[in-house]
């Protein structure tokens, strides 16, 4: 440990020390031309240490290598994981305004200090296996906690989506039967409530008015939502446009599709619930009813006999 903590140590003088030296570096104006096309910004673009000693060590040194080290991570990651993080982040609203490769980063950042911590804890032991797996453990942890929370996220995300689904498409069905157009229909959603489904539909709005197809910026969003009773609606809404069905009648005849599943998942869920109750029964309740029924008689037995 003790040639480890001297690397580090050695690693951590040498930046500081590459800091200060890249701070007082400023460009050379002996050149009398140089010096005055400086003086009239003509050169301010291509000075790249200008401005150096007005930054701060933390944006000269620090921030470069930090988006240095995102760009080694993220160049190492497939496409189609990235492509699929992105999308993941957006469908959850974008939480603390993480992009893929911010996410990257944190998930590599939350292993490597989880690392360090089973190593700390560790130290006292004086055990090289211990340190080791301490800090195996912990940052398998951390790496598996982060993806963890995310998924969490998602699968959230689209509880409340089918929740908000039937309750929507009612509305849709009332104002499409009113008269409206589906895009007013949708604006009118849009406005009436607040929650995560009408702001993804707020978002389909926008592309929209941008001039994206309607169906493709629906399906997109469905797509992107992963919930099926949303990826079926789009697909209707689609078959009605191409094959000339009055939209209410479709929308009307999703609305009741939507609310019949959403029984059948509740009638699964509570067919489920006796199997997930066998664990806490086993573990809680039937040890505390036997120590209620035998406490009495072990305490008899344990002063001599019933």
């Amino acid at each position: 440990m003790i040639p480890l903590l001297a690397l580090v140590c050695a690693a951590g003088l040498t930046l500081i020390a590459a800091g200060f030296r890249v701070g007082r570096r400023v460009p050379s104006i002996s050149d009398p031309v140089q010096a005055r096309l400086l003086a009239y910004g003509a050169l301010a673009r291509h000075a790249p240490d200008a401005g150096a000693r007005d930054q701060s060590f933390h944006e000269r040194m620090i921030r470069p290598r930090i988006e240095s080290l995102r760009a080694r991570i993220v160049a190492r990651l497939p496409v189609e994981q990235q492509r699929e993080l992105a999308q993941q982040l957006e469908f959850v609203g974008e939480p603390l305004g993480m992009s893929a490769s911010d996410f990257v980063i944190l998930r590599f950042a939350a292993t490597v200090a989880a690392f360090t911590l089973g190593i700390v804890l560790a130290l006292p032991s004086g055990r090289l296996a211990l340190e080791v797996v301490a800090a195996g453990v912990l940052a398998l942890l951390a790496y598996w906690g982060v993806g963890y929370w995310l998924r969490r996220a998602v699968r959230s995300r689209r509880a409340e989506y089918l929740v908000a689904l039937p309750a929507a498409i009612d509305l849709l069905v009332v104002c499409i039967e009113a008269g409206l157009t589906f895009d007013a229909a949708l604006d009118r959603l849009v406005d009436k409530y607040h929650n995560p489904l009408t702001e993804g539909l707020g978002g389909v709005l926008a592309e929209i008015r941008l001039g994206a197809p309607r169906l493709e910026a629906l399906e997109r969003f469905s797509r992107r939502s992963g919930v099926p009773e949303l990826l079926r609606f789009s697909q209707a809404i689609g078959a009605s446009q191409r094959m000339g069905v009055p939209l209410a009648q479709v929308v009307r005849t999703q609305a009741d599709d939507v609310r019949f599943r959403r029984r059948e998942r509740a009638r699964q869920l509570g067919a489920t619930a006796p199997v997930k109750m066998v664990v806490p029964m086993v573990l809680f309740i039937f040890p505390t009813i036997w120590i209620v029924l035998l406490g009495p008689a072990l305490f008899a037995l344990a002063r001599g006999g019933i």
